[in-house]
């Protein structure tokens, strides 16, 4: 599993955001990328950012 810890992410004008009056700030967060080494039915499993 990988983590970035406290990456600036910028907002996007929409859903709760959108009538913000001025520029949208830019907030910390942080990006896990999960991965599994196998799923049922022999699917091949995918890398998901969350």
């Amino acid at each position: 599993m990988w983590a970035w810890i406290r990456l600036p992410l910028e907002l996007e004008r929409r859903t709760a955001w959108a009538d913000h009056p001025g520029q949208l700030p830019i907030v910390e967060g942080t990006v896990v990328k999960v991965a599994v080494e196998r799923l049922p039915g022999d699917r091949a499993p995918k890398s998901m950012w969350s």
